[in-house]
């Protein structure tokens, strides 16, 4: 099954978060780490924190959407939490359904 579409999680060096789409996931972190993305150009290195694959991009936008709603100032609040790299973990969960978050 091809699953094209991508939402990933950066952690940057000054310990924020950045969240995106992209359709080829190799170019994209060539991109950032190449300083050719304004949000992270000043905060290099970044560190690949999680990644969800998805059939289509409607489910990849709307993932992203959730995340950039809430759980990514969550994130942004404590440094203890680190995602694991299981979509289906996370995969549109409310907060109270979560019951915890595991560190890698």
């Amino acid at each position: 099954m091809n699953l094209p579409y991508a939402i990933y999680i950066l952690k940057c060096s000054n310990g924020q978060y950045y969240t995106g789409y992209t359709e080829n996931v190799d170019k994209r972190l060539e991109a950032h780490n190449k300083g050719n993305v304004n949000f992270t150009k000043d905060k290099l290195p970044v560190e690949l924190v999680h990644l969800s694959l998805f059939p289509n991009k409607k489910k990849a936008c709307d993932f992203e959407r959730y995340l950039k709603t809430g759980f990514e100032r969550l994130l942004e609040i404590t440094d203890s939490y680190k995602l694991i790299g299981m979509s289906s973990f996370f995969h549109f969960m409310r907060p109270k359904e979560r019951t915890k978050i595991e560190n890698f």
